[in-house]
């Protein structure tokens, strides 16, 4: 069941991948996402709805039954299908993570011969 998620820790992770307008380009597939809750007042401030809820992002197969977890798949094979096209089918959007140079660990700057260290994996003295 865990194919369903994508991996995302933060909104601004939806950005990245889907675009700026994401939440407007996913709003069909999000709202059908099943939820079988009720909360009741006063759970999202004692955080017991905040506890549930993170569960159920974790483990939505306890939580659902047959016609949910289908549900549930349907709408990750859309929001699949909508990063591919965000990714690959969009000729006038390139994705910041396709075209990233090979890095020397900071993020600041491209990776250099220094920046290897071959004499760390060269060294005759090691063993293996």
């Amino acid at each position: 069941m865990k194919r369903w998620r994508l991996g995302f820790r933060e909104y601004g992770d939806f950005a990245d991948y889907y675009g700026p307008q994401w939440n407007y380009r996913l709003r069909s597939g999000i709202a059908w996402i099943p939820l079988p809750f009720r909360f009741l007042k006063g759970a999202f401030e004692s955080g017991f709805a905040v506890t549930i809820l993170t569960d159920f992002a974790e483990r939505p197969e306890l939580y659902l039954d047959e016609a949910g977890q289908k549900k549930l798949e349907d709408v990750a094979r859309g929001l699949w299908r909508k990063l591919d096209e965000s990714l690959l089918g969009d000729p006038q959007r390139e994705s910041k993570y396709g075209v990233l140079p090979l890095g020397d660990n900071f993020g600041d700057e491209p990776a250099t011969v220094d920046d290897f260290q071959d004499e760390l994996f060269n060294d005759p003295n090691l063993p293996f």
